[in-house]
């Protein structure tokens, strides 16, 4: 149901039922408040739930003067974003489970996060479990980025990717500080992206890389190895 109240709209959310790419979601909470109109978007307590999984969402939009949007992940499926990733040539699957806040959707975008990825696969290769964290420094005016993740394979720990830095939102150039490090990373996950030349990329990868620079231009150095490599070039 929707009322009109002074130009902002009061949706009321009764439980509701629905299909996103076949799969059965629910909505059943009762204390749903949502608050729309041209320059507000208030959310409290939407929860999305199906196949032992769930989404809440929390919002509160006032464009000029604040935004910010919460996400609660539990046990939500990897699967669900690759609809929107179909054009990337990237497919990914894994449960993640934690909050994500988002901040400055009408100026510089930044989030905070606090997520771990259970079973994570990128493209059909095995990453293992994965966590990540990120929060804005707001005297140095930057997000801090930490990602690892930790995979068993031949009865031992291996991180196969390990990310950790600084983004600079605020800022046009040098805006870029990371560290990338390497041990067993598959590039067959990177097999797609080069499917208009090569139908096989096989091999582990292993080593460190440091970018910096910006997004448009990044600066890219350090030194890596592949074990076990294979790259076939398809001929037309």
């Amino acid at each position: 149901d929707i009322t009109n109240k002074e130009n902002i709209n009061y949706i009321d959310i009764k439980k509701s039922n629905f299909a996103i790419n076949g799969e059965k979601w629910i909505i059943d909470n009762n204390n749903i408040s949502i608050l729309l109109d041209t320059n507000l978007l208030m959310i409290k307590d939407l929860v999305i739930a199906g196949n032992n999984q769930s989404l809440s969402i929390n919002s509160d939009i006032l464009k000029g003067e604040k935004d910010s949007l919460n996400l609660i992940f539990n046990k939500f499926s990897l699967d669900q974003f690759n609809a929107l990733l179909k054009t990337s040539a990237l497919n990914m699957s894994g449960k993640i489970n934690g909050d994500l806040n988002l901040k400055g959707l009408y100026t510089s975008l930044y989030f905070d996060a606090e997520l771990n990825i259970t079973d994570w696969k990128v493209n059909n290769q095995d990453f293992g479990n994965a966590n990540i964290t990120s929060n804005f420094d707001t005297e140095m005016e930057c997000i801090h980025v930490t990602l690892q993740s930790n995979l068993e394979k031949d009865n031992h720990t291996i991180s196969p990717l390990t990310v950790s830095g600084e983004f600079f939102p605020m800022k046009n150039d040098n805006n870029l500080d990371f560290d990338i490090n390497f041990d067993g990373f598959s590039l067959k996950s990177l097999e797609p992206f080069l499917n208009s030349f090569s139908s096989r990329f096989e091999g582990d990868l292993h080593g460190q890389l440091s970018i910096a620079g910006s997004i448009k231009q990044p600066q890219i150095t350090g030194s890596t190895m592949i074990d076990n490599g294979m790259l076939k070039v398809d001929y037309s």
